[in-house]
């Protein structure tokens, strides 16, 4: 059983993942980037 909360709350995350004006791949780079700079993604990509 699914709250009304919860359910906005998928419906944002699939809008924030779909692709749109970036690419899910775009929008995963900015997210390593912003998680942990360039040596986070560089260790990540090996």
């Amino acid at each position: 059983m699914a709250s009304k909360v919860y359910k906005a709350f998928l419906g944002r995350e699939e809008a924030a993942f779909s692709n749109g004006a970036l690419s899910k791949m775009n929008k995963e780079l900015i997210a390593i980037e912003m998680g942990g700079g360039p040596a986070t993604a560089h260790a990540q990509l090996l």
